[in-house]
């Protein structure tokens, strides 16, 4: 079996084989990615794994659930310090040497639901601020053992980006407020592309209305409202309207591939013990999950409970950066740095995670068409060059005629930018005076 030939992205598989004890295979970016030749294999043994993420979890819980604006709780360097503690303890020393080389996106497959591998810190950073980091649910092979199961999903190229919000469906004591303005800051960043935007919200978001508009074709459905986890069942749900309840069971087919952002508390917490096709999770899928393996081509879910402040800045900065037609993880991760920035003594930057492949997009790039600089006629398309360009452009021609030369060659161009440097300085001195 073979992966994309040449494929831009590293690729992490840790399967976890019973007793503490995991699989380790990484596949380095470039080249032929070999399912059978990974660049490190390794078994290790995590023997505290569950003591040190559940410390970790409780510690971005805690710092969600107590946070005040402009109050300093030092939640900044606990978080480091329980994020160096997980590295160290749960990242094998080989893989941590190649992390030190990485500079490519990451896809992690895991069929350990449970650890949160984004919030580990290396000593320099978080590793889902240093990387463009996302997840797959890994899928167990026959003899060939563990496989990675989703490719690289472009934006389908359509004139028109069809858009699904559901907010706030269930909010009664009013904690919510910040969800109106979220897509209301969103559907504006919208107007900047051609969108055909569906809107249910407060009464209208009944089970009814959301499993009819789940048979329709989106590109983007996006979530905002409280998100409940029950103990018995364990069970996590969207409460709607109506007392209406929308479980993952309540998932059974999602037409269109789309991306889907779950801005709600605790929609990547498992919940129970479940099938999915041949495959058996110990311990359950979560709301973000489901909506993978029921056919979306990625989704945004949280660990934990995460203030509705800190929830609106990174989706407005997510999509602020995906519908520039940036990949989703690199959107993700500058909604992380975004997030930090403006909450710096918070963990709200590190709840969010990431399913699908990295560098997936919603918004097309461009057509190869629209990279053609020369015409039918052989006239360079001057409309395609910022002004600074074209003074490089016209100084290299000038020079090239200063010289006689029929043609522009390449010092003609160094030239060009040369003399671009210098009348840059010559702007700088005449201001200076």
């Amino acid at each position: 079996m073979k992966f994309d030939v040449n494929e831009s992205i590293a690729k992490l598989d840790i399967e976890d084989i019973g007793r503490n004890r995991y699989n380790f295979k990484f596949w380095r970016a470039g080249g032929q990615q070999d399912a059978q030749k990974p660049d490190v294999r390794i078994t290790a043994t995590l023997d505290r794994k569950d003591y040190f993420c559940t410390q970790m979890l409780e510690e971005i819980l805690t710092a969600n659930k107590n946070y005040q604006p402009g109050a300093v709780s030092g939640v900044k360097q606990r978080l480091i310090k329980s994020g160096e503690v997980l590295y160290r303890n749960l990242m094998p020393e080989a893989l941590q040497k190649e992390f030190k080389r990485l500079n490519n996106p990451l896809l992690i497959s895991t069929n350990d639901l449970t650890i949160p591998w984004e919030v580990l810190h290396d000593g320099e950073d978080f590793l889902s601020i240093k990387f463009r980091i996302s997840r797959d649910l890994h899928y167990s092979g026959a003899s060939s053992g563990s496989q990675l199961s989703i490719s690289r999903s472009q934006a389908v190229s359509r004139e028109t980006l069809r858009f699904l919000f559901i907010v706030n469906p269930h909010d009664p004591d009013d904690s919510l407020g910040d969800t109106y303005e979220e897509g209301e800051n969103i559907r504006q960043l919208l107007d900047s592309t051609k969108t055909k935007v569906t809107y249910l919200s407060d009464e209208h978001a009944t089970l009814w209305e959301i499993e009819h508009e789940l048979m329709t074709s989106y590109d983007v459905i996006h979530y905002a409202g409280h998100i409940f986890y029950e103990n018995r069942p364990q069970k996590v749900y969207i409460q709607l309207p109506e007392n209406q309840k929308f479980y993952p069971d309540d998932i059974n087919y999602i037409k269109g591939k789309p991306l889907i952002f779950l801005n709600g508390c605790q929609s990547d917490v498992v919940s129970g013990r479940c099938r999915h096709g041949d495959e058996i999770y110990q311990n359950g899928l979560s709301l973000s999950q489901t909506f993978l393996l029921r056919g979306a081509k990625g989704v945004v879910g949280t660990l934990s409970k995460v203030p509705s402040p800190q929830a609106k800045t990174f989706a407005i900065e997510f999509y602020q950066n995906a519908l520039e037609g940036g990949p989703i993880a690199e959107a993700v991760r500058l909604a992380r740095v975004k997030t930090r920035e403006e909450f710096p003594d918070d963990a709200g930057f590190l709840t969010f995670v990431l399913y699908g492949h990295p560098e997936t997009r919603i918004v097309p790039l461009p057509s190869p068409d629209s990279y053609h600089f020369i015409d039918n006629d052989g006239n360079v398309k001057m409309d395609k060059f910022t002004e600074e360009a074209r003074r490089i452009l016209q100084n290299m021609v000038d020079n090239a005629r200063y010289y006689g030369s029929e043609k522009a060659e390449a010092e003609n161009l160094l030239h060009g930018l040369m003399a671009l440097h210098n009348e840059n300085d010559d702007d700088v001195d005449n201001n200076s005076e």
